[in-house]
C-alpha cells in the first residue's frame, strides 16, 4: 500500500507545538478539521528509502491493537519529504513522576501499573510481537482515563525469533545490547535473541525502580563515563543481583517482584515460552488491595512518597562520577535546538508550505536494516490493512493552534478519523 502524497482522500491533519523527541522522529500534537487532537511523530525521510523507521513502528502497532494498554493508531502517512505516525495523545512518561532517589510511588499504584503492564505484555505476545525496550519513559499516562497506562514506542519491535539451542552468544564485553541500557534484560547484554521474558524482565526493571526511586546499575546524570565502560558496569550490576535479595526488605511488592525475577532468570519461564501472565497478575493482586475491576475504575494515584528505608537502600545506585573523572559528554545526535533567525513562522522567511519544518534540525533517516524489519510478505499484508491518514506540510504558528479544554484534549475515536485503506 502506497501512502504518499495525494493518495489519501482524508482531510489533513494539522501540526502544532513540539511535545517529544525520540531517536529517529519528533513529535507534536496534530489537530484534526473535524475537532480534538493526536500526537503525530514525524522523521525525514526521502522517498527513495524502501524501508523507512516510522513504517516498521506503524506497521508493528497495527499489529498489536485491541488492548487498552496500546496507545491507539490513528494512522500513517508518507509524503514527499517527512513520514508520518497519528496516534492517541497520551500524557507525561511515568518516569517524569520520579523526581529523585527520595521520591517514589506508593506501593498500590506500582502494583496497578504491573498489572496492567502484565496484561498488556500477554496481549502484545500473544500477536507474536516483542517489544524490546520497555522503560519508564516508554510507558506514558493517559489523558482520556486517569485509570490506565499505555505502552509506546515500538520503534524497534519485532516478531518474536525461534529459541535455537544453538543461537549464538556475542562477546560479552563489546556487543551493545539490544534496547535501553538501564532497563534491557540481563539475556540482551549475552547477545541472545529478544524473546518474551526479555520483555517481562525489563518491566520488572521499570517497577522496582518505581518503588524504590533507584536501581544498582542506573546512575541518572552520569554522562562523562565511556559507553564501553557502562555497558560493562550494568551487566555486572545485572548479574550480581538476585530477587532473593530482596527478601527482607520492607516492601512485599519487592519481594514478589524478586521472586518473578529470579524464575526468569532460573529458566522456570524458557526463553521461547510466553509467561505465564494471568498466574503473575494473580500474584500481585495477592499482596494488593486492588481488584481488577477497581483497577479500571479509579484513578491511580501519582502522589510521590517516600521509598520504603530498606527497599530502597537495597537498590541504590553508586555515585556518579566527579567532575574531574569525567570525559568530554557525547552530543545528541537529534538536536531539537530551535533555529534563532527562523522562529517567526509568519514572515517572509518561510517562502513555501514546507518551510515552517527549518526551525527544526532534522537528521535524515535512511533504509532500516533488513534484520530488523518484517519479512517482506508480512510487510504487504500488514500494509493492506494499515490505516491511512494525511499530514499538511509545515506547522501551526503558536498564534493559530486551536485551544481546547482539558476534556476536549483527546481526540474521540468515535468520529471515525481513520479508515482502513487509503482514499482512491
Amino acid at each position: 500500500m502506497s501512502t504518499t502524497t495525494g493518495q489519501t482522500n482524508r482531510a489533513p491533519i494539522y501540526l502544532g507545538k513540539f511535545i517529544g523527541e525520540g531517536a529517529f522522529a519528533f513529535v507534536f500534537k496534530g489537530y484534526l478539521p473535524s475537532g480534538g487532537v493526536v500526537a503525530v511523530k514525524k522523521s525525514r525521510v526521502s522517498l527513495r528509502v524502501k524501508r523507512p523507521s516510522l513504517q516498521h513502528e506503524a506497521r508493528i502497532l497495527a499489529m498489536v491493537q485491541g488492548h487498552r494498554g496500546i496507545a491507539q493508531l490513528v494512522g500513517y502517512y508518507r509524503g514527499p519529504h517527512f513520514e508520518y505516525i497519528a496516534m492517541e495523545l497520551l500524557g507525561p512518561p511515568i518516569k517524569s513522576q520520579i523526581h529523585d532517589d527520595l521520591n517514589a510511588l506508593a506501593p498500590e499504584t506500582v502494583a496497578r501499573i504491573a498489572i496492567q503492564l502484565f496484561s498488556a505484555l500477554d496481549h502484545i505476545h500473544s500477536r507474536g510481537i516483542v517489544h524490546r525496550d520497555i522503560t519508564p519513559e516508554n510507558i506514558l499516562r493517559s489523558l482520556e482515563n486517569p485509570s490506565k497506562i499505555c505502552l509506546v514506542d515500538f520503534g524497534i519491535s519485532l516478531p518474536v525469533t525461534p529459541i535455537s539451542s544453538e543461537s549464538p552468544i556475542g562477546p560479552k564485553n563489546f556487543r551493545r545490547p539490544v534496547g535501553t541500557l538501564s532497563w534491557c534484560s540481563l539475556s540482551s547484554h549475552h547477545g541472545n535473541a529478544i524473546c518474551p521474558p526479555d520483555d517481562l524482565e525489563s518491566t520488572l526493571f521499570v517497577l522496582l525502580f518505581l518503588l524504590a526511586a533507584s536501581l544498582p546499575w542506573h546512575i541518572p546524570h552520569n554522562y562523562g563515563e565511556k559507553l564501553s565502560a557502562t555497558i560493562i558496569r550494568i551487566e555486572e550490576s545485572k548479574s550480581a543481583f538476585v530477587g532473593s535479595a530482596l527478601e527482607d526488605v520492607d516492601c512485599v511488592l519487592a519481594l514478589r517482584l524478586g521472586q518473578i525475577l529470579d524464575r526468569i532468570r532460573g529458566a522456570e519461564i524458557p526463553l521461547g515460552v510466553t509467561p505465564p501472565y494471568a498466574e503473575l497478575v494473580a500474584q500481585i493482586l495477592a499482596v494488593s488491595k486492588c481488584t481488577l475491576e477497581l483497577d479500571q475504575q479509579l484513578p491511580l494515584d501519582w502522589t510521590p512518597c517516600s521509598p520504603p528505608p530498606i527497599l530502597n537502600q537495597r537498590l541504590a545506585h553508586p555515585p556518579a562520577m566527579r567532575s574531574d573523572e569525567k570525559t568530554e559528554a557525547p552530543t545528541d545526535p537529534v538536536d531539537v535546538k530551535l533555529v534563532n533567525d527562523l522562529k517567526d513562522s509568519r514572515g517572509d522567511k518561510y517562502p513555501d508550505s514546507n518551510a515552517s519544518d527549518y526551525q527544526y534540525t532534522w537528521f535524515p533517516n535512511y533504509n532500516r536494516d533488513r534484520s530488523l524489519t518484517l519479512p517482506e510478505a508480512q510487510a504487504a499484508i500488514c500494509d493492506e490493512n494499515l490505516p491511512a491518514c494525511c499530514v499538511a506540510p509545515g506547522h501551526l504558528s503558536g498564534l493559530d493552534e486551536p485551544v481546547y479544554s482539558d476534556s476536549a484534549q483527546m481526540w474521540s475515536f468515535q468520529q471515525g478519523y481513520y479508515v482502513s485503506h487509503p482514499g482512491p
